[in-house]
């Protein structure tokens, strides 16, 4: 992450959310079939355990190419910012407002940390947690801003 002091090129504009390098080369190692099965299982677990999941704190809402990526990856270099589960999938957002609506609310928050989850890093920072997600495509979806409204709630 970040600029490179070994000489390298620098990177092109930042598309997804960014992962430590280690998480990285193991999941671009890994074959296609395997990340999707992976994939599908983490979210059946996360979809098993959306009861220990609360949604997020915050949404970024923005327009394509205006840096909802790049906010996002600011923010998660904070450590009080949580990423979405699961990591390694390296996605800002489950496109559920605008996309997803109807696989539910269990469906949204197996996309975010446990509260244990959240708690644990509480106690390592000594501060509160938060997590969001960011999409350019709800400000655009023509049903998005009731969904958020009806789904924040939920």
């Amino acid at each position: 992450m970040g600029g490179s002091t070994t000489g390298e090129a620098a990177k092109g504009p930042v598309r997804g959310i960014e992962l430590p390098d280690g998480i990285s080369r193991v999941r671009d190692r890994l074959p296609s079939p395997v990340r999707h099965v992976a994939a599908a299982a983490a979210r059946r677990y996360g979809s098993a355990t959306a009861g220990q999941r609360p949604v997020p704190d915050f949404l970024i809402i923005g327009a394509k190419k205006a840096g909802t990526s790049s906010l996002m990856n600011w923010l998660l270099r904070h450590p009080a910012v949580l990423s979405m589960f699961p990591r390694i999938q390296a996605t800002k957002s489950p496109h559920f407002f605008d996309l997803n609506f109807w696989r539910g609310r269990a469906w949204y928050a197996s996309h975010f940390p446990t509260r244990r989850a959240r708690r644990r890093r509480e106690g390592q920072i000594g501060a509160l947690s938060v997590v969001g997600e960011a999409s350019p495509y709800y400000m655009f979806h023509p049903a998005a801003c009731a969904l958020v409204a009806a789904g924040w709630s939920m």
